[in-house]
């Protein structure tokens, strides 16, 4: 086991072990002291600590080490998941790039709730739970396709001798076959570009409105912009 190994992963598990306990406490946070006028609201936050809780859970989990060769990419896991076969080590994997997918469209939901209720009345909890059920949907099909994109492992063994000379009999790896690392690569990429873009658009457009709002309370003014902080300080963490 060289230093590289040691290090990755030893910064793998701290980081991870961070985000569960920050976002557990989240989710108690949500649970338990929510005021009931933001009930609606805390459904986005609770979504969004969760599947945070569950990337860093899954990072743990397959302590992924990526090895690219020429167009080819090769996972080697060193958690808890090769007990289980690298099937499942790829299931895992696909299932936090999932999370994440999930996390940027759950932000631009954030943003366009916040400002909603600067000119609308607050929608109901199940509307708001329901529009993140409609979101989830296309991240839900590109985790089912990626996680039926594992290549054969002879194959995949056989490549790796080939060309890394890597002696892969203790190992656990698997790889992606061309159209399943095409297909995340791209749902990673390309969305989050116009997300942020639309995320920066509804910052200013709230910051605008609640300055310029001359009917709304001083308190309420003051929760409105605390609100703000925190969909801007969960985007800061998608990063």
């Amino acid at each position: 086991m060289d230093w590289v190994w040691w290090t990755s992963n030893s910064v793998s598990i701290i980081v991870n072990t961070i985000g569960i306990v920050a976002n557990s406490f989240l989710l108690f946070v949500v649970l338990k002291k929510t005021p009931k006028h933001l009930t609606s609201y805390s459904v986005l936050i609770f979504d969004n600590a969760l599947w945070d809780l569950v990337a860093c859970v899954g990072g743990i989990f397959i302590l992924l080490r990526v090895v690219s060769f020429g167009p080819s990419s090769f996972n080697f896991y060193y958690g808890p998941c090769r007990l289980f076969g690298p099937g499942v080590c790829l299931i895992a994997q696909g299932l936090i790039l999932s999370c994440h997918f999930h996390g940027i469209h759950s932000l631009l939901v954030s943003f366009a709730y916040r400002y909603y209720v600067l000119i609308r009345s607050p929608p109901r909890t199940y509307n708001v739970a329901a529009i993140i059920i409609s979101v989830s949907l296309p991240t839900f099909f590109v985790f089912i396709a990626y996680a039926q994109s594992g290549e054969d492992q002879a194959r995949v063994k056989a490549d790796l001798e080939k060309n890394l000379g890597y002696d892969v009999s203790s190992e656990c790896f698997s790889s992606e076959k061309e159209w399943g690392l095409t297909l995340s690569s791209s749902y990673l990429m390309l969305p989050p570009l116009p997300i942020y873009i639309t995320i920066l658009i509804l910052r200013r457009l709230i910051i605008s409105k609640i300055t310029l709002q001359t009917t709304m309370s001083e308190r309420t003014r003051q929760l409105h912009k605390q609100l703000l902080r925190v969909s801007v300080l969960l985007c800061s963490m998608t990063f």
